[in-house]
């Protein structure tokens, strides 16, 4: 799944404290931890510190900053596998952003939602929230948050086994992504694309998709999609019975 970073316009001195601090435990563990091969430990360190900037905000009585940081907690818990917890830090952030009319946010949380939703395999209350969070996008053009909503109903779509439909998805989320230069999304486009040609046994047009939302994970280090490419490519292989090749990409995505 694409993580969506908030980028919530507020004039309210406290939102501003919070984000600024946001980035600096951001970079500090970025900087401090890089490299470090326990992911929990650091999981959990950036679920104690955002736990310390909600009760900044809460203190402060800054209800916006409120709903940014639940969005995050809830990132934080879906993350840990945690999905009950997390849903419960998604819908009080939604219901703060509804309360502040804040178009944006109110999205997010939709789109987060659905993810989680979508892990948990209720893939009717998954669509409905992707939705949901598609219109409001739409409604403000929020580009980026349309084209993660593109890609995340594109995902759901191949859970489906609606391989066509999410092919047209995916596409979508690629364009809009191109012409934002929004990587991200991008390299996951590409990789949802040759994932729906690979169920089709279109090998060689998956392939190409494969390569190039490889070089784009590849360029930003972008580890999961990294994994995802290797993991198609090994299946590719197998396919065309270049059984080396696919051994070797077998153990890169291990």
């Amino acid at each position: 799944m694409i993580l969506v970073k908030n980028k919530v316009k507020n004039n309210n001195l406290t939102t501003i404290v919070t984000l600024r601090l946001y980035k600096t435990y951001f970079f500090f563990l970025n900087w401090s931890f890089w490299g470090l091969k326990n992911g929990i430990f650091r999981v959990c360190l950036c679920k104690l510190i955002k736990e310390l900037l909600f009760e900044y905000t809460k203190k402060n009585k800054d209800t916006l900053g409120m709903a940014i940081q639940l969005n995050n907690l809830g990132d934080t818990y879906n993350i840990l596998g945690k999905y009950d917890k997390a849903l419960e830090y998604h819908n009080q952030s939604l219901k703060l952003s509804l309360k502040k009319e804040n178009k944006e946010q109110i999205a997010i949380n939709n789109g987060n939602i659905g993810n989680i939703y979508l892990q948990k395999k209720e893939f009717n209350k998954a669509i409905g929230y992707y939705t949901a969070s598609l219109k409001v996008s739409e409604e403000i053009n929020n580009r980026k948050q349309v084209a993660i909503c593109y890609l995340n109903i594109g995902e759901l779509n191949v859970q489906l086994n609606e391989f066509f439909i999410a092919r047209k998805n995916f596409l979508k989320a690629k364009k809009l992504s191109q012409k934002i230069n929004f990587k991200h999304v991008l390299a996951a486009s590409y990789l949802g694309v040759a994932e729906t040609y690979l169920y089709e046994n279109e090998n060689q047009k998956a392939l190409v998709h494969v390569q190039k939302g490889r070089g784009i994970a590849e360029e930003l280090h972008l580890i999961e999609s990294e994994k995802k490419a290797a993991e198609l490519l090994s299946k590719i292989y197998n396919n065309t019975g270049k059984y080396k090749n696919a051994f070797e990409s077998h153990q890169q995505f291990k």
